[in-house]
């Protein structure tokens, strides 16, 4: 149900912003023309996110809240985009059983980004390498191990003002495996992670 909720928030969040876009006012703050609304992606920028996590840790489902911070600097060219960008969260996203929890304690990345704008919102999509860190618990013992894997997603941004952008955004996470010891043997726990997060940027 929870899995239901958050798709069904995403996708009303996009389409909300796909109509703004085509309603959004040709002129930028009464005097900026319609070509400096296009180049306002151009140039460094920094901002923060928050938003929930849900997944899979071995046999078991994960979710929980996360919080980060990004950065990064896109080149455009006419409508198209092309960027890089890297972030890390910090997240509460785990999985619990009567004997065992896995614990995700951070999530971070480095990906491109390739967009279209329209108007003064922009549509993209993005991909990158992602790392995270998985600790494990049984029955008071504990254990932390590296994970390194891929990550993929699309998102949609826009001007607030004019160094101000609000975006909502879609990221799985795909982190490989890693092997846990516990009384009973090994668990080998495969770790996959979906990201529903909004963000703010400041553009410098």
């Amino acid at each position: 149900m929870l899995r239901v909720k958050i798709g069904l928030a995403a996708a009303a969040a996009l389409l909300s912003g796909t109509a703004m876009a085509q309603n959004y006012p040709s002129s930028y703050g009464g005097s900026s023309t319609y070509a400096s609304a296009q180049s306002q992606f151009q140039g460094l920028y920094a901002g923060a996110n928050i938003g929930v996590g849900f997944g899979e840790a071995g046999p078991n489902n994960t979710q929980g809240f996360m919080a980060g911070v990004q950065a990064g600097f896109n080149f455009t060219a006419d409508k198209l985009l092309l960027g890089v960008e890297a972030d890390v969260m910090l997240t509460g996203i785990n999985a619990k059983s009567y004997t065992y929890t896995f614990t995700q304690k951070w999530l971070g990345s480095g990906r491109l980004r390739l967009g279209y704008q329209l108007n003064s919102i922009l549509i993209y999509g993005t991909g990158g390498i992602a790392g995270s860190t998985m600790n494990f618990s049984n029955f008071g013992l504990s254990e932390s191990t590296n994970l390194v894997g891929w990550v993929a997603g699309a998102g949609a941004e826009m001007f607030l003002t004019q160094n101000i952008s609000v975006r909502g955004e879609y990221l799985y996470y795909s982190l490989g495996q890693a092997e846990f010891l516990t009384l009973k043997g090994p668990v080998l726990a495969t770790t996959t992670t979906n990201l529903v997060r909004a963000g703010v940027n400041y553009k410098f």
